[in-house]
């Protein structure tokens, strides 16, 4: 929505939003009709095209049924709005490009946001060397190869695609931060009697798990004592779960605040803390909406070496620190390091944070780099 805003602001580039949508979800969802009403307002023509499927993610048979009710669409989109490129977010949509280009020579720009086979590998939905997961490897190939640009997120995502011969085609676009950056320099600098925070912005599910956090937080309560509170910002519905699973490792009640908050308050809630964490326990090229959330309030990050995406931004720019094992001793000396490091100089902390993420993620300066993508095509 906020790329969009600023493209439209742009009179070189008219901007057509084709919505594909099933037609089981048309009254299900119902911001996304709010969010039609803003889009017209911003004068994008928005062009609604209802198609029948099956669950998400999509198996090959279901392209087999699915493909022919987008090809007829687009037959009528081509002809209708004389459409040279399409930019299409995510796999579904890249092929819906593709067979644009195949039939009518429509150039399209394959922005697929994140690997989409290796996730389903990764949640247990397909195998390794399954079919609908090699069938979408062959589409992932033939999608790059067609496509006249591949957006990216993050240079580690550069290394899912590394067997391919395109490589040239390839541009960084990293996800923009979509609300103001308000609050920048603005901090809470405490005193002797307030215990510092560590915070956690997030749900919790297969990608995250509060375990791996709160094992951290006690580890750290074990060497060094009672001297931060843990602030867990996440919907009420994990909040059970984590009380129960603090007090199994014995973590004082006081030490845990457990929050559910607004998105629109959430960088003046933690903008207080010393640093936002952020944990796997399995390697992921991506660089994480959490990442640029904790940056964007002014706080930098401690993040495990397995989220490639955010190590890379955080050895380039210097905002955060990076630990290997949680359960290391040495390993939470280096946080605590850090966190004193951190104490010591906020202003310096905060600015530099907040600056990274205005102009590495702020939606002008994503809008920016799509726009100059699109003047080249």
């Amino acid at each position: 929505m906020d790329i969009i805003n600023v493209l439209s602001k742009n009179k070189k580039i008219e901007i057509i939003l084709i919505w594909f949508y099933r037609v089981d979800l048309l009254f299900k969802e119902k911001e996304n009709w709010e969010q039609k009403k803003k889009l017209r307002n911003l004068g994008v023509k928005i062009v609604c095209i209802p198609f029948i499927s099956w669950t998400f993610p999509m198996s090959w048979w279901h392209l087999i049924f699915v493909a022919p009710q987008w090809f007829i669409s687009l037959l009528l989109i081509r002809y209708i709005y004389k459409i040279r490129v399409l930019h299409c977010r995510s796999y579904h949509s890249g092929l819906i490009g593709a067979i644009g280009n195949k039939l009518f020579g429509v150039k399209y720009i394959f922005d697929p946001r994140s690997p989409f086979p290796e996730e389903n590998v990764s949640s247990e939905i397909w195998k390794i060397k399954s079919f609908n997961y090699l069938y979408w490897k062959k589409i992932e190939k033939y999608l790059i190869n067609n496509a006249v640009k591949v957006f990216l997120v993050s240079k580690s995502l550069l290394k899912e695609y590394q067997n391919n011969d395109r490589r040239e085609k390839f541009v960084i676009v990293p996800n923009n931060y979509p609300l103001s950056f308000d609050v920048r320099y603005k901090m809470s600098l405490g005193n002797n009697d307030v215990t510092e925070k560590i915070c956690y912005v997030g749900s919790f599910g297969h990608w995250n798990d509060y375990r791996l956090y709160l094992r951290l937080f006690k580890n750290i309560i074990r060497e060094f004592g009672c001297i931060y509170i843990f602030q867990i910002i996440t919907p009420k519905k994990f909040h059970k779960e984590i009380k129960s699973y603090a007090e199994k490792l014995k973590i004082p009640n006081d030490l845990i605040e457990l929050m559910q908050v607004d998105q629109f308050d959430i960088a003046k809630t933690i903008g207080s803390s010393l640093a936002g964490i952020y944990l796997m326990s399995q390697e992921d090229s991506r660089l994480g909406v959490k990442t640029v959330e904790y940056l964007r309030a002014g706080i930098p990050v401690i993040v495990s070496r397995s989220i490639e995406g955010a190590v890379l931004l955080i050895e380039e720019e210097n905002v955060g620190v990076i630990i290997d094992d949680i359960d290391d001793v040495n390993e939470i000396y280096k946080i605590k390091c850090f966190l004193d490091s951190v104490c010591d100089n906020k202003y310096e902390w905060k600015k530099k944070s907040q600056e990274v993420a205005i102009n590495k993620f702020s939606p002008e300066s994503v809008a920016g780099k799509i726009e100059e993508q699109y003047l080249e095509l």
